[in-house]
Parts: C-alpha cells; sequence; structure tokens
C-alpha cells in the first residue's frame, strides 16, 4: 500500500490504511461527519470562552451573524453599527471581489508560465480591478482603529 506524502488532509490517508481500495470521493462523506462530530462533542466538552474576550473580539473584528447578545454587550454606538462596513450585502461583495482578487493573481502567472499572453493578462486586469474595487467598497470604509488600552 502506497501512501501519498502530500496528502491534502488526515482523514484521508487514515481512511487510506483501512479501505485501500475505496475511492476517495466515497469516503470524504464519512471524513466530513466525523469532522461535525468531532467539532460538536469537542465545543460541548470543553468551557466557553470568557465573555470579555468575546466582547474584545466583536469589537475588533465586527462579524456578522449570531452576534446579538455580544453586540450588545460591547457598547458600541448606533452610529458605529451602523456603518458601511456593517452591510451584510456590501461584505458580501467584498469577499467575492477578494476571491477573484486571489485567483485573478493566481492565474495570471500561471497563464503567464503557460505562454497564454491573453488569458494571463485578463486575469492581471480581473485581479486589478477586484483590488481597485475593494479600494472603495471595502478599505475606505473600515472603521477607525481605538486604542486598546493594552
Amino acid at each position: 500500500m502506497h501512501l501519498n506524502p502530500l496528502s491534502k488532509f488526515w482523514g484521508e490517508a487514515l481512511f487510506a490504511l483501512f479501505f485501500d481500495n475505496v475511492p476517495a470521493y466515497y469516503v470524504f462523506p464519512f471524513i466530513v461527519t466525523a469532522s461535525l462530530i468531532a467539532s460538536v462533542v469537542g465545543s460541548l466538552v470543553t468551557h466557553p470562552v470568557d465573555r470579555n474576550i468575546l466582547v474584545s473580539f466583536y469589537c475588533s473584528v465586527r462579524p456578522f451573524g449570531f452576534w446579538k447578545p455580544i453586540r450588545k454587550e460591547s457598547g458600541l454606538s448606533s452610529k458605529d453599527l451602523a456603518s458601511k462596513s456593517e452591510n451584510t450585502a456590501l461584505t458580501l461583495l467584498n469577499v467575492f471581489l477578494g476571491m477573484l482578487a486571489i485567483v485573478g493573481f493566481y492565474l495570471f502567472p500561471m497563464y503567464l508560465v503557460g505562454h497564454w499572453y491573453a488569458h494571463s493578462i485578463t486575469w492581471l486586469g480581473v485581479g486589478l480591478a477586484a483590488v481597485i474595487a475593494l479600494k472603495y467598497t471595502w478599505y475606505q470604509n473600515l472603521p477607525q482603529s481605538r486604542p486598546t488600552g493594552d
């Protein structure tokens, strides 16, 4: 039995030890299920994170999602919470633009090395356009940094 040392997932390598001839796409749902169970069990048997750490995290990162109780404790003003950087639709657009920038800057040199110059320039343009758009939709809307008091 030959195990690939560059295997992406330890779970795949572990399953390869026991199920030598089973394709990875059959094993994948079991790996995902085992990961989900381990995550839920791990979060149920460990102590919760201190509330002050969560509030500090929320104030500096401002994630969207199910943070309403922490948002109330954060003491942020309604002006801070109504800023453009808190807009979920804009956040999703910025995620998409960030993905475009990453893919564009990844594919640009790949196509360049492959001598597909038109594709290379196209992906360079896509990456640059995404970065320029992010400057106006994300970077300029970041909240001003506040001293942490450390």
